[in-house]
């Protein structure tokens, strides 16, 4: 079965966070949580660190509504970014 990108779908990289909330490892250090705050969907990307065994948000990152994560979303989709990070 192809998936949007065209490629074959694979297992979902989801995970849980102790809250509940669903989030993506970007790397070590960095993680793109899905959450609800004050009932608005809310996109976050944000480093982490560990602190007593647990992972824990740290101050760096952003936050994105709905509205500004599908506008980055399609950014990317139609490589309007990829385009510009290959002028570089």
């Amino acid at each position: 079965e192809k998936g949007i990108a065209g490629g074959y779908e694979e297992e979902s990289p989801v995970l849980k966070n102790d809250d509940g909330d669903s989030f993506f490892e970007l790397s070590a250090k960095r993680r793109c949580t899905v959450r609800k705050f004050k009932n608005q969907v809310l996109i976050d990307i944000r480093e982490v660190y560990d602190k007593d065994g647990k992972t824990l948000p740290g101050k760096k990152g952003i936050s994105l509504t709905k509205d500004q994560y599908e506008t980055l979303r399609d950014l990317v989709l139609k490589g309007h970014i990829d385009k510009e990070i290959e002028a570089l």
